[in-house]
């Protein structure tokens, strides 16, 4: 496969992941316009994108968002400044989360499960410096 083929691949997959994000977000009530910018702030190709979304019509402050294996999670602006962060925020939620769960007894683990191994692959990222370049 081609460079120009790859970078075809990648550029639909992260258009496709903005596209569900967003609509998963309008779905939970989190974004309430249909008009929105989305945009990446740093993916992890066919895997992980990390985004930032604000209704383009109030300007409002953006959120962050995590789009991972088709589960899409958001947190306020003020989490982050950076991708970097977001991820971390994000592995940390997860592990609390998971935390959460294991502890509500009428739940199965498998999502608790889940979320602690999408934590620690996240974290994994996290500490590759050279996978986040300025």
């Amino acid at each position: 496969m081609t460079t120009l083929e790859n970078n075809k691949q990648l550029n639909d997959w992260v258009s496709t992941t903005l596209s569900k994000s967003v609509q998963s977000l309008a779905a939970k009530g989190v974004v309430e316009s249909q008009l929105v910018e989305a945009k990446p702030s740093w993916v992890f190709p066919f895997t992980i994108l990390i985004g930032k979304v604000r209704e383009s019509t109030t300007h409002a402050k953006f959120l962050w968002f995590v789009n991972s294996n088709e589960l899409v999670h958001f947190a306020g602006e003020q989490v982050a400044s950076t991708p970097r962060e977001a991820a971390r925020y994000f592995a940390m939620k997860w592990q609390l989360d998971s935390q959460k769960l294991r502890d509500d007894k009428t739940v199965d683990n498998v999502l608790a499960d889940s979320l602690i191994e999408q934590s620690k692959g996240l974290l994994e990222l996290i500490d590759a410096d050279e996978l986040w370049a300025e």
